[in-house]
């Protein structure tokens, strides 16, 4: 497996972690609710973005495009930008819910910080398709 596939799950552990020690052991409340009412924003503005992108990709003629269409790498672009597609509904929808049962999750801590671990890491997928579209995009 290409590390660079599991690069966002590898940032999001570890951010995750770092961030769960610290509440642990510095006594740092964490501010869940305000960080969801956030991501709902930011997922939601992404998810534009990135279908906005998908138009622009399939219409970019440069050099660097036409080489990843030769060389057979549009097909992992194409999946990287669907990834990050399906990760930001997949935050969006699961923020949603978990605002709609809210007391149930309230009781379990551990939820909290797998909520955490899923929104970083679809950031984290967002970011890299981003920065390779950026790539074939700036010349």
């Amino acid at each position: 497996m290409n590390f660079t596939k599991i690069l966002p799950i590898i940032i999001s552990a570890f951010t995750t972690a770092v961030i769960f020690y610290s509440c642990k052991f510095f006594c740092i409340a964490l501010n869940l609710n305000k960080f969801l009412e956030l991501s709902i924003t930011v997922f939601s503005i992404l998810l534009g973005f990135l279908f906005t992108i998908t138009t622009i990709l399939h219409s970019v003629k440069n050099d660097k495009m036409e080489f990843i269409k030769k060389s057979g790498g549009i097909e992992d672009l194409n999946n990287t930008l669907k990834s990050s597609i399906y990760f930001s509904f997949f935050v969006v929808f699961l923020t949603m819910l978990y605002f709609l049962i809210e007391d149930l999750f309230s009781k379990l801590d551990f939820i909290k910080y797998v909520l955490l671990f899923i929104h970083i890491a679809a950031a984290s997928y967002c970011f890299k398709f981003i920065r390779v579209f950026f790539r074939i995009i700036l010349k």
